[in-house]
């Protein structure tokens, strides 16, 4: 009689158990994806843009290996950092870049010459532009940081022309991460118009 009364008792707090798991498992937050988005996405090109027939060859471009992950990730401090496990990118963050990096370029410079790396071999762009991306992340709620160095080739002269390096800061308009990826969006907009500026001043002085 005891054995009977000890095996309903297993037996019930076994199926309390698999309940609660399964109650725990159901209230598991939902995943949800980001992309960052060019300048023309945002709404912020600058009308007209005149026309420059010269091609630009965008990379390699280098990212930090704590951002070699899905997830997107903030920073606590300095020193400490946060891997949102359930906001996640919806690709790969060196090929996002890498796309809006070509798609801002395109519509500032008004050329259709401008390719990602790695390009045909036969594609030779007038100018390389390559990127060390030293950070790239922000704190929900209050910021977004973009700090970058980059390096302009001439390849038909065959030489660099300019080594340069900045840091971007962006306040947050609001508390979550699709405002943190869109301040983040914003900050390439505001390097791409940098890199612009470089190479339309080197072309327009050759």
């Amino acid at each position: 009689m005891i054995k009977f009364f000890m095996n309903k008792i297993s037996g019930c707090l076994l199926f309390g158990l698999v309940i609660g798991l399964a109650g725990c498992a159901g209230h598991s937050p939902k995943t949800s994806f980001y992309k960052l988005v060019p300048l023309a996405e945002l709404g912020e090109l600058d009308g007209a843009v005149p026309h420059y027939d010269f091609s630009v060859g965008v990379g390699p471009i280098t990212i930090p290996d704590y951002l070699k992950r899905p997830q997107i990730v903030t920073r606590e401090s300095d020193s400490r950092l946060q891997i949102a496990e359930f906001h996640r990118w919806a690709g790969l963050l060196e090929k996002d870049i890498a796309a809006v990096m070509v798609d801002n370029l395109t519509d500032l410079l008004g050329s259709e010459r401008v390719v990602t790396y790695p390009w045909d071999r036969l594609a030779r762009p007038d100018y390389r532009v390559v990127y060390d991306i030293q950070r790239f992340d922000g704190t929900p709620g209050v910021e977004a940081v973009l700090k970058v160095r980059w390096t302009v080739f001439d390849t038909a002269a065959g030489k660099v022309e300019k080594v340069l390096g900045k840091r971007y800061r962006l306040p947050l308009d609001g508390p979550g991460y699709e405002s943190l990826v869109k301040a983040e969006s914003e900050l390439l907009g505001q390097f791409s118009r940098d890199v612009a500026a470089e190479l339309l001043k080197k072309k327009l002085s050759d």
